[in-house]
């Protein structure tokens, strides 16, 4: 196991990902265990890398205000790419930034997923789709919620709203094409732009307002304060 996690660095797989990797074959290598496979778990004292700052593959910085601006504005102005029409992108951005959503989650969503008409207007997940398996509400500023109103009206409640969206991949391919037309770099020495930065921009935004770290680590929906701060957030 520890010449393979080896073999997946040398091609560059990240630190935290080479973890993934041995907590995964520890937990197959237990099942074996207790199903009578094998009589005990040969790796059960290998350690997990150190995951530090220097070691992380993706250094990411967060946009600031006014290049998502110029992102969102660029996209919505722009071509269909990967079979995904401009409008589509630009929500896709738009929601990644305001309510911090995962890629996987924004694929989930459906018009069912917006409660726009309640006092405090919210995008809500079942916990089935979010990572730490926890329904999830996310409030929704009043401008986009009038901006929503007029992209959903007509879709079917059960209607995905990121029906073309492509695989993770390629939807990393988009927002590099949008930054670009946009005229932003996709790397600074401050780190790159990818996907999950603008998760990153939305709570580094929110920590910039001053809100309470606790609301902030509650928002994110983090487990530790100190992940939401040391890893997410960004000056």
């Amino acid at each position: 196991i520890t010449t393979a996690v080896e073999r997946c660095r040398a091609k560059g797989l990240s630190v935290a990902s080479s973890n993934h990797y041995v907590k995964d074959c520890k937990a197959f290598f237990n099942w074996l265990v207790r199903a009578g496979r094998a009589s005990g778990n040969p790796i059960a004292n290998v350690s997990k890398l150190q995951v530090t700052a220097k070691a992380r593959r993706h250094i990411r910085r967060a946009l600031e205000a006014d290049e998502a601006v110029k992102l969102l504005q660029a996209t919505r102005n722009g071509p269909e790419r990967c079979g995904m029409a401009a409008t589509e992108r630009y929500w896709l951005y738009k929601l990644a930034l305001e309510t911090g959503l995962r890629s996987s989650e924004l694929r989930t969503l459906t018009r069912a997923s917006f409660r726009l008409d309640d006092p405090e207007p919210l995008v809500w997940l079942p916990g089935d789709v979010t990572k730490n398996r926890e329904p999830a509400e996310l409030p929704l500023r009043a401008e986009t919620v009038v901006e929503l109103r007029e992209y959903l009206a007509g879709k079917h409640p059960n209607a995905p709203l990121f029906a073309n969206m492509p695989i993770v991949t390629d939807v990393a391919y988009l927002l590099r094409f949008d930054l670009t037309a946009a005229g932003i770099a996709y790397e600074t020495e401050s780190g790159c732009v990818d996907f999950h930065a603008l998760r990153g921009t939305c709570l580094s935004w929110l920590a910039a307002a001053n809100v309470p770290v606790k609301t902030l680590q509650t928002f994110a929906r983090h487990s530790d304060p100190r992940l939401t701060m040391n890893l997410y957030a960004r000056t």
